[in-house]
């Protein structure tokens, strides 16, 4: 898990890192990809920035109230694309854009600092499992936004589903990435439950 304000490791790179949703882990776990340097300057930039907004006297009460807000997982997904959406919004008003590796991976260290956040501020610990489902319901919480304001194309993000479907079928969805299905089943539950007191 990252540290509250620690150095960052890098875009792709450092010991321990994990392999984003969906990747297969490298071997030894701590080599480095090529990152151009104007890469890793704007990924650096963007988890600074980050943090910044995080720990902001003024966003810091929001932060925790949607950290606290339900469902961990759900909190934790939707703090962190507040966060992301805010920075990618700030990029767009200063004529940048901010590439999808940056926000894929930076989003992911931030989503590792928001939860570390929540459980120094006793609201939860997450496990392994909780952080990848936060990953992924922040990443479909992201997309939809996305949609919304036709950022992205409607296509693209069928081919993606049907990428996902296809390795939920093969298999290979459950294995890298166990957290996903005991996500999908404890929001089926939540479904069932409040169809059932609704």
């Amino acid at each position: 898990m990252a540290e509250m304000m620690g150095p960052q490791t890098g875009l792709l790179s450092g010991p321990g890192q994990q392999p984003m949703p969906g990747e297969e882990p490298t071997p030894g776990g701590d080599e480095q990809l090529n990152v151009s340097p104007e890469e890793q300057a704007q990924y650096d930039q963007f988890v600074n920035n980050g943090l910044s907004l995080i720990y902001d006297e003024k966003t810091m009460p929001h932060i925790i109230k949607t950290l606290s807000a339900g469902d961990p997982v759900e909190g934790l997904a939707s703090a962190v694309v507040l966060v992301v959406t805010r920075l990618q919004d700030s990029a767009e008003k200063a004529g940048r854009k901010i590439g999808p590796d940056v926000l894929m991976h930076g989003g992911k260290e931030l989503l590792e600092d928001l939860a570390n956040l929540a459980g120094k501020a006793k609201i939860h610990d997450y496990n392994d499992d909780e952080l990848q489902g936060a990953m992924f319901r922040a990443l479909d919480l992201f997309r939809e936004m996305q949609m919304k304001q036709g950022k992205i194309d409607k296509s693209a993000v069928e081919r993606d589903m049907n990428m996902l479907v296809e390795a939920d079928k093969s298999g290979r969805l459950a294995k890298n990435n166990p957290g996903l299905a005991q996500y999908s089943e404890a929001v089926a539950k939540a479904k069932t439950a409040g169809a059932a007191n609704g």
